[in-house]
């Protein structure tokens, strides 16, 4: 259910739409009852179907386990966010995702537990990279239709 969530939410981002508290527990909910409604329940299922609540702990752990920032609580409005986008710059993203890369290639030829080296790298990648590569791809959505629009106002003023 979270990864549909993330999905849904890395989606929204990229649109640039702000995602508050309740905005994500409401999705996650629905996305809980569709996933319910599709697989088959035995008569415990059912005793227990009312059981997810996206409360705030559940969005709170949300939260650290995904990596996502730019979420703004109920209450709060989007400026009192830190905005990380504004802090690195493109170079420096791409400087970290090579370096990244350069060292899960090495622990994996080198270290003898492939298999909880390889679960810590996947998680460290969604967590933590998926941030930055989701601001590199808004960057370049953004630069794409400055040209555009540039390229549009060139041909008007010809």
């Amino acid at each position: 259910m979270e990864k549909l969530l993330m999905v849904w939410v890395t989606e929204k981002q990229l649109k640039g739409d702000t995602l508050t508290q309740g905005i994500i527990c409401e999705k996650a909910r629905a996305i809980y009852g569709d996933l319910l409604n599709q697989t088959p329940r035995t008569s415990t299922d059912e005793a227990s179907e009312d059981s997810f609540k996206a409360s705030r702990g559940w969005f709170d752990n949300f939260r650290k386990r995904t990596g996502i920032h730019s979420v703004v609580r109920n209450g709060e409005t989007a400026s009192s966010e830190p905005k990380s986008e504004d802090t690195i710059s493109t170079s420096e993203i791409k400087e970290i995702l090579g370096m990244w890369e350069r060292v899960s290639q090495f622990v994996e030829k080198k270290h003898p537990e492939k298999v909880a080296t390889g679960r810590a790298s996947e998680l460290y990648n969604d967590t933590c990279l998926t941030h930055f590569r989701t601001i590199l791809q808004g960057r370049k959505k953004q630069t794409s239709l400055d040209s555009f629009l540039l390229s549009g106002k060139k041909g008007k003023d010809q």
